[in-house]
């Protein structure tokens, strides 16, 4: 499974950026545009299609890139779908099982039912990984597994 963790301030830079690029790719359209109608104005003799050609030229070029990248973009997408489809499938786990949960962690059915119904829970680990106590608002039960361990540190 593939985890990718997105921050808040991840969208707010791509927006800014994606604003950036439409403000600059609009004054270059416009100051362009905004040239040739003038040079048309201050230069009768020249015709407007002479002075309009090296434009569209570039604008044919900027089209053709376009349709690249566009191609380009779906056939990797149609090959990330292909190759990869439990990336685009949403997989339905359902709830877990109790006494999975309670096997998995080493704690009694009784504390994971604990830990569900409270507002407020802390579990207390041993320096190897293990449950020594989970503390709900409900009670404090010592788990199953190591409560000799939860014993002998409550006491001392």
């Amino acid at each position: 499974m593939v985890v990718i963790l997105r921050s808040p301030s991840t969208g707010v830079i791509d927006a800014c950026m994606t604003a950036v690029g439409w403000t600059g790719f609009l004054y270059l359209i416009v100051h362009g545009l905004f040239s040739i109608s003038l040079a048309g104005a201050f230069n009768p003799s020249e015709s407007s299609a002479q002075s309009m050609a090296p434009t569209l030229q570039t604008l044919l070029i900027y089209l053709t890139i376009a349709v690249f990248n566009a191609m380009l973009f779906t056939v990797w997408g149609t090959y990330r779908k292909r190759i990869f489809p439990e990336l685009h499938r949403a997989v339905s786990r359902g709830v877990p099982n109790n006494e999975i949960t309670a096997a998995k962690f080493a704690i009694t059915d009784t504390q994971v039912h604990e830990v569900q119904d409270s507002q407020v829970t802390v579990i207390h680990h041993r320096d190897d990984g293990e449950i020594a106590a989970v503390i709900t608002d409900k009670s404090r039960i010592p788990p199953v597994s190591n409560a000799d361990y939860f014993d002998a540190a409550h006491i001392a």
